[in-house]
């Protein structure tokens, strides 16, 4: 019987043969970013990605150059995985190859799936499949559970599947394990950080210049302009705790502590300290 744990990892990390690395892909940590860059180096090419989705990229064809793609061109190239080898070839690469993961705060990571998947899809791009999905499990929790307090579900027992998830009712699922998914799964149980030793840990705060790092302590080389750019810190993420957390009642987010305890401890980021955050915000809201 295959372990599911182990399969999962095999799934997530990808393998770049010509660089001799070895990526854990981690959905809302900059894996865009990152699948780009290791391509780009992996194949000796300077591909860009324009701020466009497909249509309007193809809209504007004559306007880009060769090396220009769309907005999400990188997500449909079809990477290695570690399944695509034996047990034995897999387990010589891991043991040989350089090994790096990227990581977020896994509540900003949190809040920002739910803005992607629950806010934004629905409201720009007319998806509600991540909607349907989300309210159906909501909805055959509370049947089964009806004394149990369902976040804004009492209020509103027919959910609507053309309106954005609250997030509140987004954290509660998280918290049950109600619907669980790589883009909120915790780093813990993508990667196995506990089986798989990562040479190099890059954070997303920080990446282009971990990133640039991590090619000098492996005698890497890039052209600088397929490197990250050193970008300032998105002011949005600074408000992801006085904006977006600060709306939701304090017990319901000590939930999550126990779920992504493990993230908080093993890579550098303090629970106590997120919530301190949103406690600022709660009082100056």
């Amino acid at each position: 019987m295959v372990d599911p744990s182990q399969a999962r990892l095999d799934k997530h990390l990808f393998v770049f043969e010509n660089i001799k690395t070895v990526y854990c892909y981690v959905p809302k940590c900059a894996c865009k970013t990152m699948k780009l860059l290791l391509y780009n180096l992996e194949n000796n090419k300077t591909a860009r990605l324009m701020n466009v989705n497909r249509a309007q990229f193809l809209a504007n064809i004559s306007n880009y150059s060769a090396n220009d793609h769309h907005s999400g061109w990188i997500h449909g190239q079809h990477f290695k995985r570690l399944t695509h080898y034996s047990k034995e070839e897999a387990s010589m690469l891991v043991a040989t190859y350089k090994k790096i993961i990227v990581v977020r705060d896994p509540l900003e990571r949190l809040a920002s799936a739910w803005l992607n998947k629950f806010v934004n899809m629905p409201a720009h791009v007319g998806n509600f499949g991540w909607v349907k999905g989300l309210n159906n499990r909501l909805r055959n929790y509370q049947d089964l559970n009806p004394t149990d307090k369902v976040s804004e579900l009492k209020e509103e027992r027919e959910l609507d599947a053309k309106q954005p998830v609250p997030f509140r009712k987004f954290l509660f699922a998280v918290s049950k394990h109600l619907m669980e998914n790589e883009h909120w799964l915790s780093f813990n149980r993508l990667c196995l950080p506990c089986q798989v030793d990562y040479d190099f840990i890059a954070h997303t705060d920080t990446l282009a210049s971990d990133v640039r790092l991590f090619l000098k302590k492996n005698n890497m080389t890039a052209n600088e302009d397929v490197l990250p750019a050193q970008l300032p810190r998105n002011a949005n993420e600074d408000n992801v705790f006085s904006d977006i957390y600060s709306q939701v009642p304090t017990e319901e987010i000590l939930s999550l502590r126990e779920t992504f305890q493990e993230d908080f401890n093993m890579f550098g980021y303090s629970f106590e300290q997120d919530l301190a955050k949103i406690l600022t915000g709660k009082a100056m809201g």
